[in-house]
């Protein structure tokens, strides 16, 4: 998949699996239950406080990154691993 990502034109991004609780807002509706959603017991900082339940935040964060500094243009995709809590 990753290779025919690339093939397509997109660009593969890689971004943090520690996210702030801002960016867990990002998901509307929440799909995951708050006794589902990972925390760092002691972070280096709010911003890093949680573990990603989803690759959404990080691929939001990127997007926004870009747009703020006029580039519009995106084509990309991440694969990497989320996090939830289970039993």
């Amino acid at each position: 998949v990753q290779s025919r990502l690339i093939g397509a034109g997109l660009q593969q991004v890689m971004s943090c699996n520690l996210i702030s609780p801002e960016q867990m807002e990002w998901l509307d509706p929440d799909p995951f239950g708050r006794e589902q959603i990972v925390e760092v017991i002691n972070p280096g900082s709010q911003d890093h406080s949680l573990l990603r339940p989803s690759l959404l935040p990080g691929l939001l964060q990127i997007v926004r990154y870009n747009c703020d500094r006029q580039e519009h243009s995106l084509a990309l995709f991440e694969m990497g691993q989320s996090h939830l809590r289970t039993e």
